[in-house]
């Protein structure tokens, strides 16, 4: 849990994992 510190690196691709997510669900037009 160590690692996955909030980092913008970590914090940019969690997001970015989450509205690639959200696309694929059509929550994001």
């Amino acid at each position: 849990i160590d690692s996955m510190s909030l980092n913008p690196d970590t914090v940019l691709q969690t997001t970015q994992q989450v509205l690639e997510t959200e696309k694929r669900l059509g929550l994001v037009k």
